[in-house]
């Protein structure tokens, strides 16, 4: 599995965030409908949607919507990730880029972190690690616009 939204808990009354969308992996070849999703790229090679969640944050944890989309080609049964892209949305926050207050994606060949309107090259080491630290970066913006209410 690739995303868990269990680390955005923020009020002690708020279980989790709550899903918009089916909150489980797509199953490798296949969208949440349920039809086949899938783009032939290079010689044959088959890219697949891997998993797309999309979660709504409460507002008296923050608000706004994690969306993760991850693309990938299945081999020996596993999914290696070809593309990605993880965004935090909070129009109430970030009026720009259409309210994408964090993002990273690799939509352009290259990978590239979004904030507040500002586009940045970063330095790939594994989808996983580029997960971690946007679900690290996520709890460190709702903390801080937490802790600045009254």
């Amino acid at each position: 599995m690739f995303g868990d939204f269990q680390f955005l808990r923020l009020c002690p009354d708020e279980p989790q965030i709550q899903p918009i969308e089916a909150s489980h992996p797509a199953e490798p070849g296949r969208n949440p409908s349920g039809g086949l999703q899938a783009a032939i790229i290079g010689q044959g090679t088959t890219e697949v949607l891997v998993e797309r969640r999309r979660h709504e944050i409460k507002p008296k944890s923050g608000g706004g919507i994690l969306s993760y989309e991850v693309w990938g080609i299945i081999e020996r049964g596993k999914a290696r990730v070809t593309r990605c892209n993880l965004a935090y949305i909070n129009q109430a926050l970030c009026a720009v880029d259409h309210g994408r207050v964090l993002g990273y994606d690799n939509a352009h060949g290259y990978h590239r972190r979004h904030h507040m309107g500002q586009v940045e090259l970063v330095k790939h080491v594994s989808y996983e690690a580029t997960a971690e630290l946007f679900q690290q970066e996520v709890t460190a913006l709702l903390k801080a616009h937490n802790e600045s209410k009254p």
